[in-house]
């Protein structure tokens, strides 16, 4: 069948599908959604290098409207993060959108309300247009002849459909099909491969923003004036191992900690460990706690500071935007000042780093003795080969 076929063959057979509002399976219009238009996509993709191909009436309850979105492996393979191409129809099925867009549930579950969570979901797109319309749109657009919109769509979301009205906001580039006027089948091919390079050419810029520096760079990073909760260390429970090869996992990157993110860490550290020694009736030492990175300093540490009887200790700090911190980069310049200082040396698991003015701290006393001892995992991720000869 052809896109076009497909996308008529929806809006005729989705009214009735939705009625039921559980998912079946074996309706119809699940199977063109979920079998037919994937497939469709994946057979007129110039390339499906990387590319999965993936639709959905919903999870237990149908949606509002139905989607299908192409996922580029090395970004994402879900719609809740990152970047994709994804066809999405209008709640009243009067129209469909070709959009070039991201997932928002980070930023749903950052901004509770609605108003500042669209506004931060739009300002994240148009960062993201800025940095890459000089390079790419001139031929993007020509490819599209200037169909294509750089404003959110209108899916005639209502305030009860929270999740399209995020749609709405998150979409990069778009082109909109009237249902009633639907393009050849030509066009749709042509316009959907447009997109697939466009997301490609992002997908392998080295400088292009990754879904958690978007963010980041998106949110406003909340004053940490308040009083942390602060935790000891308890180890995540272990990983369950796929039966599949467990090296993808460990050839996967992770996204650098940002100046942003990294900063609002090390500042809640910093207020906490002052506020300590002045309870425990320190407040001579309070002046004393140093600032290390701030100051241009690399001793292996963040901050240096000192327990209740006057010790110097040495406090490694790693942030995060999310709740909980599964795992961590530390430099070989850290984790020899781990392994050299012991039991004052510290790691501070700092989360929800931007989004509020206590953000949870957990602490690991002497990281280097969980590692000797088995409970922890440390392994290279990346070597660096030197092309010079030994001196």
């Amino acid at each position: 069948m052809t896109i076009r076929n497909i996308i008529s063959e929806i809006v005729a057979e989705w009214p009735k599908y939705k009625e039921s509002r559980k998912v079946d399976k074996n309706a119809r219009a699940y199977d063109l959604v979920v079998n037919a238009f994937p497939g469709s996509l994946q057979s007129i993709a110039q390339n499906t290098d990387y590319l999965k191909f993936h639709g959905s009436t919903g999870q237990g309850n149908i949606t509002a409207a139905p989607w299908v979105a192409t996922f580029d492996t090395r970004i994402t393979s879900s719609a809740t993060s990152g970047f994709y191409v994804v066809y999405l129809f209008s709640i009243d099925l009067k129209c469909i959108f070709l959009e070039f867009g991201f997932g928002t549930t980070q930023f749903t579950n950052h901004f509770k309300k609605k108003s500042e969570c669209y506004k931060k979901i739009r300002t994240a797109a148009g960062e993201l247009q800025e940095r890459h319309e000089k390079k790419l749109l001139p031929l993007f657009k020509q490819a599209l002849h200037d169909n294509i919109s750089r404003e959110p769509i209108d899916l005639a979301a209502t305030s009860r459909d929270g999740l399209h009205e995020a749609y709405e906001q998150s979409a990069i580039y778009s082109i909109k099909y009237p249902l009633s006027e639907l393009p050849s089948e030509e066009h749709l091919e042509s316009d959907f491969n447009s997109f697939l390079t466009l997301y490609r050419e992002i997908a392998l810029d080295p400088l292009a923003l990754k879904m958690e520096e978007l963010f980041e760079w998106a949110a406003e990073p909340a004053n940490t004036t308040g009083e942390s909760a602060i935790t000891n260390f308890k180890s995540r429970p272990a990983k369950k191992r796929r039966k599949e090869s467990s090296s993808k996992s460990s050839q996967t990157r992770r996204s650098k900690e940002s100046l942003k993110v990294g900063n609002a860490g090390e500042i809640a550290v910093l207020n906490y460990e002052k506020e300590k020694l002045k309870k425990a009736g320190r407040s001579d030492l309070a002046g004393k706690v140093i600032h290390e990175s701030a100051e241009g300093n690399t001793p292996g540490w963040d901050i240096t500071s000192f327990n209740e009887e006057g010790e110097k200790i040495f406090i490694e700090v790693k942030s995060s935007t999310g709740k909980v911190i599964t795992s961590i980069d530390i430099t070989s310049n850290e984790w020899k000042a781990a392994s050299d200082h012991k039991d004052k040396y510290f790691l501070y698991l700092v989360t929800k780093a931007l989004t509020t003015t206590t953000p949870p701290v957990e602490i690991l006393k002497n990281p280097w003795s969980y590692v000797d001892r088995g409970e922890l995992e440390i392994k290279p991720i990346v070597h660096e080969l030197s092309l010079q000869l030994k001196g």
